[in-house]
């Protein structure tokens, strides 16, 4: 009680089939799942943004479209890219 079969080979684009079901999935985007650090940090981060003068220039400009570069205001905190923006403070 065998199996009667034979093996031949194939190049990808002459199979055809097999090389559609492995790219079955390539056209259908999927997201597994999405999440977002809560951090302290960021609490801290947005209270700066509240007491800087230089902060809230910038987010003013965000605001009115007239920031130079890829700036956001999201959630609360400047953005630059996904760099949050923060004001150095000197001594």
């Amino acid at each position: 009680m065998g199996f009667d079969f034979a093996v031949e080979y194939r190049a990808g684009k002459h199979n055809t089939v097999a090389d559609a079901l492995s790219r079955c999935l390539e056209d259908q985007p999927s997201l597994t799942s999405i999440s977002m650090l809560l951090l302290s940090l960021f609490n801290l981060i947005r209270l700066e943004i509240q007491k800087s003068d230089q902060l809230q220039l910038l987010l003013s400009n965000i605001q009115k479209g007239e920031a130079v570069g890829s700036w956001e205001y999201k959630d609360g905190l400047i953005c630059y890219g996904p760099k949050i923006a923060i004001e150095l403070q000197g001594d």
